[in-house]
């Protein structure tokens, strides 16, 4: 798990950018919830880790600017900012930058689970085959 500090902030970058990821959004006063998710991300890190990735952001005041810069070089702000308010959360986030959950405060290692496995889904992209045929249906002139 990466703990940002301003120090290594600017080496956030996700190794591919179309991996999913998780993030871990806390803040120093709140142990008693920090520990046990930190605990299970670092399980589901060890299953998950060749094919997402896992940061951790703190939200606390102090930190708060450096996590920022983070989030943005992670292209997930407008989310991260949305979950300040919270003691801590879990993010689970596709690769392609879309919000797949968010898990407020320690959940079952199932619920982190089904939701990585949501993020690693293939996006459905429409084939020529789901495409409607364009219209056909057009008048002809009559001489």
């Amino acid at each position: 798990m990466l703990s940002l500090t301003v120090a290594n902030a600017n080496e956030v970058a996700i190794e591919s950018p179309d991996r999913p990821f998780v993030v871990f959004i806390s803040t120093q006063d709140c142990d008693t919830w920090v520990v046990p998710i930190r605990q299970t991300l670092k399980d589901l890190k060890a299953e998950f880790g060749k094919t997402v990735d896992f940061r951790e952001l703190d939200a606390s005041p102090s930190r708060l600017s450096t996590s920022r810069i983070a989030a943005k070089k992670l292209n997930i702000l407008n989310i991260f900012i949305d979950s300040i308010g919270y003691a801590t959360i879990v993010l689970v986030i596709s690769g392609q930058r879309k919000l797949v959950q968010e898990l407020v405060g320690p959940k079952d290692r199932t619920k982190y689970k089904q939701a990585i496995e949501r993020a690693l889904q293939p996006v459905d992209h429409p084939t020529s085959a789901d495409t409607p045929p364009a219209n056909t249906n057009q008048t002809k002139r009559q001489p």
